[in-house]
């Protein structure tokens, strides 16, 4: 009798471990460009046959659902709008006696982001998930989001990383040049000459 319970026992931690070690459900991450600051993150679900995982929108009292969370977001990027899913099945549970959302085969999750902080090159993103065949199993996922950098252009780098205020002005005053020209081929004494020869005329006229 001992036997058969410790053989028991043997079988529930052998059944017991495989399910803690199953993998139902496989992840792929891929970063597709918007902008030079807009990003869509996006979440590639793979599950097994036989096996669902349920939407970040099911209702509450049912099973877990799926839940996103976005590292170090505070001051690096901003989330726009809700996580978007692919088309996810709905049925009602008697058990729990609410509607299940879930998906069969695949399932692809997309969030938009924009970057505050240009300096960032990657996002982690936690993928918090419930699968479910005859058992459920809960699992997690870390998954990393390239982001590339923005390279600048020959005309941004010459017109933004030039300090404009050490440029020396080497503008000249072309009104100020002339005039000084004219002054100076404009001879001072001839005046002078000109009012010495009507002093003279008058001497002679005087003295006839």
């Amino acid at each position: 009798m001992k036997k058969i319970i410790l053989l028991l026992l043997a079988l529930f931690t052998l059944l017991n471990a495989s399910a803690q070690i199953k993998k139902p459900v496989k992840w792929s991450a891929k970063t597709e460009k918007i902008s030079d600051t807009e990003f869509n993150l996006i979440m590639n679900a793979t599950i097994e046959s036989g096996w669902h995982m349920y939407s970040q929108f099911t209702p509450d009292g049912g099973p877990l659902p799926l839940v996103l969370t976005f590292k170090d977001s505070k001051g690096n990027f901003d989330l726009i709008g809700k996580a978007k899913e692919t088309p996810y099945k709905k049925e009602f549970n008697k058990d729990f006696g609410v509607d299940e959302y879930y998906f069969e085969n695949k399932a692809i999750i997309t969030q938009r982001v924009k970057l505050k902080n240009p300096k960032v090159t990657k996002i982690v993103v936690n993928v918090d998930f419930q699968a479910c065949q005859n058992q459920c199993i809960e699992d997690k996922v870390d998954l990393i989001f390239e982001i590339p950098v923005v390279e600048k252009t020959q005309s941004e780098v010459t017109t933004k990383d030039v300090d404009t205020s050490k440029i020396i002005s080497t503008t000249i005053d072309t009104s100020k040049t002339e005039v000084h020209q004219q002054q100076k081929e404009t001879p001072l004494a001839q005046p002078k000459k000109e009012e010495k020869k009507g002093l003279w005329k008058i001497f002679y006229f005087s003295f006839f």
